[in-house]
């Protein structure tokens, strides 16, 4: 624990005084440095909660969980990135911790930015600041990872003879597979892109023969990444258990652009929105669509001296019909059909990072609620995506 290792090593000093207070300081700031990379290189998902809950330090396994930068989380409190379920059994958690002072520990779920939901075995130590706890270091096992709470199970067996799997179970399999497969992928692929930061800030300027071979392998790690992103999300549109109810779409465009900062961070952006209508639809799929639109805005116009979005909305005597604008790269319309197909792309890697998943995604979801997606756009001219949601969706087909 960082914050122990600081106690003691502040008690020690104020025992046995060094001559040289200089000398002191350092060797103090060399067991700082040690405690804070001991934290960070933490071989499990940590975090430092204050008294309320709230992130004061998360290590990089820790940022890799929850899908977030470390800028993210800070100040923020953890509950708000668990399932709303889960919030009370954390609270409950926190609160024996602070009160007892033991190691505390208890089963909960967290969710990764992409939407996915994973159990999570949680082991929680408060410390004490002047007599009283206020500060503890959370420690969590991702079990869905490991497959304990949810193994894999086996054919069942008829007449003394195995059944012949069927389709469902196929399915189920292969979901467990490649959700297996997202999650492993994300903690190697993570600590490589900030190794190689780390490496080009330590070598600082560099020949061409270095800084290119170094710029390649930094897009090979973010290529992997945006796919494995894109992945997870195409099957999260595939376990989607929809709800009708009524949703604020403006509730929901609100909530993606705060996903969204990153992407206009440094950058001259004006995003300019109609009121959007209320709609009878799943909050979590309209989310999903409209990110996908907006993150896609804000990409292709990454060029720009100023990126201009708008999300534009029409009505119809049977649907509503919300469009999102930009003024960027833009796209032949002899290939629009190629958009909204798995793993076509109308742009090169090189220039427009992605995986050629999001769209197709996109029009899975809404034509599961008779929904239309399509889109319009001219080279260089820009391009506008568009959702037609019917006002009396049919209940939507599982699928």
């Amino acid at each position: 624990m960082v914050e122990a290792d600081l106690s003691a090593l502040a008690s020690e000093e104020r025992q046995s005084p060094a001559p040289d207070v200089q000398a002191q300081l350092r060797q103090l700031e060399i067991q700082m440095e040690k405690a804070h990379r001991q934290f960070n290189e933490a071989p499990v998902p940590s975090f430092i909660l204050d008294a309320e809950g709230r992130i004061a330090e998360v290590n990089g396994l820790g940022q890799a969980l929850l899908g977030r930068v470390a800028e993210d989380l800070l100040e923020r409190p953890l509950s708000q990135f668990m399932p709303v379920d889960a919030q009370g059994e954390l609270r409950d958690l926190l609160r024996q911790a602070f009160t007892s002072a033991l190691k505390e520990r208890g089963l909960t779920q967290v969710q990764h930015a992409g939407g996915e939901v994973y159990d999570v075995l949680v082991d929680v130590v408060a410390y004490a600041a002047e007599g009283r706890p206020d500060w503890c270091h959370l420690v969590a096992t991702d079990l869905t990872a490991l497959g304990v709470l949810h193994p894999p199970q086996p054919p069942a067996a008829q007449g003394g003879r195995d059944q012949a799997p069927t389709t469902q179970a196929l399915d189920q399999e292969l979901e467990h597979v490649v959700s297996t497969l997202l999650r492993q992928l994300r903690r190697p692929t993570d600590r490589a892109l900030n190794f190689l930061g780390l490496l080009r800030r330590q070598l600082g300027v560099m020949p061409e023969a270095v800084a290119r071979p170094l710029q390649r392998a930094e897009e090979a790690v973010q290529d992997i990444i945006a796919l494995s992103v894109s992945v997870s999300r195409y099957m999260d549109i595939r376990r989607l258990q929809p709800r009708l109810r009524q949703v604020d779409l403006n509730v929901v465009f609100r909530d993606v652009l705060k996903g969204l900062q990153p992407l206009a961070a440094d950058r001259q952006v004006e995003i300019r929105c109609d009121v959007l209508p209320v709609l009878r639809a799943d909050s979590q799929a309209l989310h999903i669509i409209l990110d996908e639109y907006l993150a896609n805005a804000l990409k292709y116009s990454a060029h720009r001296e100023q990126a201009q979005v708008r999300v534009i909305v029409r009505e119809t005597e049977a649907e509503y019909v919300i469009g999102v604008q930009d003024n960027g790269a833009g796209f032949d319309m002899r290939y629009r059909e190629q958009l909204f197909q798995l793993f076509q792309r109308l742009h090169p890697s090189s220039r427009y990072v992605g995986s050629g998943i999001g769209l197709a995604g996109v029009r899975r979801l809404a034509e599961r609620f008779g929904a239309r997606a399509w889109g319009e756009g001219q080279v260089d001219q820009g391009a506008t995506f568009w959702l037609a949601w019917p006002k009396a969706p049919p209940q939507p087909a599982e699928d």
